[in-house]
């Protein structure tokens, strides 16, 4: 009797279990093959070894308009719990997209409107109302008023900064 293939013994199986987020190795290692071998069952008969519904970490950085580092600020804070491939690639599913998105706070600092794209603080009109009121601007009553805040906002910096404690 001829000896069955990885494919005849494992063929659902080895589909379902890259579905379900299992890296190629992974596999490998549960049917007893290499993960060439897999890779290679699974561009033979599904035409693919890309994993569905998942999408990389770059992808899903320029997909919110955010850095790569911001996500992975979220993945050591608990937030994000991406799927680990090897060495640096990382694999998001839907749901960890939808996370990272609520995650995500990309509103302007001053009146809380959407940013668009590229601005990292500021939408345009506070952007431009910051610039408009720049201090080089500032008539004489108005310079004294900004100096004045300026010295408030250092002294209570600089008495939050007394009261922490030293380590």
């Amino acid at each position: 009797m001829a000896k069955k293939s990885a494919w005849q013994r494992y063929g659902s199986i080895i589909w379902g279990m890259r579905q379900a987020g299992k890296t190629e190795a992974q596999i490998g290692i549960f049917t007893g093959v290499s993960r060439q071998r897999i890779s290679k069952i699974l561009k033979r008969h599904y035409g693919t070894t890309v994993m569905k519904n998942y999408m990389p970490r770059r992808r899903v950085a320029k997909m919110l308009n955010v850095d790569v580092h911001h996500l992975i600020k979220l993945e050591k804070a608990g937030i994000l719990h991406p799927i680990f491939l090897r060495g640096s690639h990382y694999l998001y599913d839907s749901e960890e997209i939808d996370m990272a998105r609520q995650a995500i706070k990309r509103e302007c600092i001053s009146c809380g409107q959407p940013l668009p794209k590229g601005a990292h603080k500021y939408c345009e009109d506070c952007r431009l109302e910051r610039y408009r009121n720049r201090y080089k601007f500032l008539n004489e009553e108005q310079r004294e008023h900004w100096r004045e805040n300026s010295r408030e906002r250092a002294i209570k910096k600089e008495a939050i900064c007394h009261i922490q404690p030293k380590k």
